[in-house]
């Protein structure tokens, strides 16, 4: 089960997904904003855009975005099970990987339409970070760590580490 995602402070709504594929908005006092049933089972943690929306992805290789009310905006065939947390970009895009199709894909978060499909090496789990110059980082089960141009889509970086990646990279020192 995926760890809860908390809105602004202001808000302090937790977001959730389960296996059941239902996603929850919990309000402070443990009470039940809204919820939305997406079919499949949900590993994936939400993410919040700079609007408020929320966007998730389960196993059934859909990735959704949802108005903080609730409201199902959209709802994308990414070809593959999301495990790791979307990432939504300053230039209003969702970037997420699909475990089993092995793409990282670039997705429009107004619509969901993709705006760029790019396929990695074995499974991706690891969720995908973005440094100030515009390059995607994310890690594979085949031990390599991705770097990703977040305009082309091309791969700028693959660097093999010689281990499994879960985790999210991180990215540190930017200037």
């Amino acid at each position: 089960v995926p760890s809860p995602t908390l809105s602004r402070a202001d808000e302090a709504i937790f977001y959730i997904g389960g296996l059941n594929g239902m996603i929850f908005a919990i309000l402070p006092g443990g009470g039940i904003d809204w919820s939305l049933q997406t079919e499949h089972e949900i590993r994936s943690q939400a993410s919040i855009g700079p609007s408020g929306n929320v966007y998730v992805g389960n196993d059934g290789g859909y990735m959704y975005g949802i108005k903080k009310n609730g409201t199902q905006i959209w709802k994308e065939d990414i070809d593959g099970a999301v495990w790791g947390k979307p990432l939504v970009g300053e230039d209003n895009s969702v970037y997420v990987a699909a475990i089993t199709s092995k793409y990282l894909r670039k997705l429009n978060a107004w619509t969901g339409q993709a705006i760029w499909s790019t396929k990695l090496g074995p499974m991706v789990q690891s969720s995908p970070v973005i440094d100030e110059l515009g390059t995607v980082y994310i890690g594979s089960s085949g031990g390599s760590l991705y770097g990703v141009n977040s305009e082309s889509g091309d791969i700028v970086l693959n660097y093999d580490i010689g281990s499994i990646i879960y985790a999210t990279p991180l990215v540190v020192d930017q200037k």
